[in-house]
C-alpha cells in the first residue's frame, strides 16, 4: 500500500528541518563560544545539547 504525503504533512516537515537546523546551528554557535571563554569542554557539550533540546518545541519533537 502506497502513502501519499498531504500537502500540509509536507509543510510541516519544512518546518521541522528548519527548525532543526537553526537549533543545531546555535547549539554549535554557543558551544564555540563557550569554548573561546575559556570554559571546560565537557560544560560546553552539556551546554550544546542543552541549547539544541531547548530550541525544539515540545509540540515538534511529536511529529517526528
Amino acid at each position: 500500500m502506497e502513502t501519499v504525503e498531504t500537502p500540509i504533512a509536507k509543510e510541516i516537515a519544512h518546518v521541522v528541518h528548519i527548525i532543526t537546523g537553526l537549533a543545531v546551528t546555535f547549539g554549535v554557535s554557543f558551544f564555540a563560544i563557550s569554548l573561546i571563554l575559556h570554559h571546560s569542554w565537557i560544560d560546553s557539550i552539556i551546554f550544546l545539547i542543552g541549547i539544541i533540546v531547548g530550541n525544539v518545541p515540545e509540540g515538534m519533537k511529536e511529529l517526528e
